[in-house]
């Protein structure tokens, strides 16, 4: 499906540009011919996406900004690169992110129309640390109710509002609250202000089938009344989905 190329010092004299510090020290030129590869691999996988990273032009397919989530979207297709721990590469005793950390950065991801790469680090048996797959199980849990707001969305200005983040597919706006690492039980009312809405609104908590009554406090904004019951007794931790629909 893609073909990446991680050496973004490995390319012609010509595409060197002199105004980003490490391209300038680039001492010689190593023109591989793009190209051909390109041309090689799609005749073996037709429509294979190539990442020839740092080297713009048309064999870089999409951005791959790298330990960092951009705090607005970009106009060409984009990835954040993320390791679960410290490095890349495996660590003795390295302390992977805890799965709140790492939902939120999937969620801040998404929210900016971006697409979110993971990376954990084999040790050299080849296997995972345990806690990396407890982190990955946590994800899944999270992902099997929720996973309507990451998959096949977009962005929806303004992003982000408070604990807010924001994805939007077809008519439904998903409103993801980041929850804090403690944060064990939802307030009893939650507001929302960055979308004017209409008689008939419908709110969701996924993973909660009723619909959730709220106010509106004025045009452009929303109270959420969320019911005992649930607010003790939610679906999931980390992060709470909110589905905002007119039908």
């Amino acid at each position: 499906d893609i073909l990446w190329l991680d050496g973004g010092w490995v390319r012609p004299f010509s595409s060197i540009d002199s105004s980003v510090s490490w391209q300038r020290t680039i001492p010689y030129d190593q023109d591989i011919d793009m190209p051909k590869i390109a041309a090689m691999a799609r005749n073996k996988q037709p429509g294979m996406l190539i990442v020839d990273r740092t080297v713009a032009g048309e064999y870089e397919n999409y951005l791959t900004p790298e330990a960092m989530i951009p705090s607005e979207t970009n106009p060409v297709p984009w990835e954040s690169c993320m390791p679960m721990s410290t490095s890349w590469s495996y660590v003795p005793n390295a302390r992977n992110k805890p799965a709140n950390t790492l939902i939120h950065m999937l969620c801040n991801a998404v929210s900016r129309g971006g697409n979110f790469l993971l990376n954990v680090a084999p040790g050299p048996d080849g296997d995972w640390d345990d806690s990396a797959y407890y982190r990955l199980k946590e994800i899944g849990r999270w992902m099997k109710v929720n996973s309507e707001a990451i998959y096949g969305t977009t962005f929806i200005k303004p992003y982000k509002e408070g604990k807010f983040v924001f994805t939007k597919k077809n008519d439904a706006v998903y409103a993801i609250y980041l929850a804090d690492e403690t944060e064990t039980q939802m307030p009893e009312r939650i507001v929302i202000n960055s979308f004017q809405r209409t008689a008939t609104t419908k709110i969701y908590l996924l993973g909660y089938n009723k619909p959730l009554a709220f106010k509106r406090p004025d045009a452009n904004g929303m109270e959420v009344i969320i019911p005992a019951k649930l607010r003790t007794d939610l679906p999931g931790k980390h992060a709470w989905v909110f589905r905002i629909t007119d039908h």
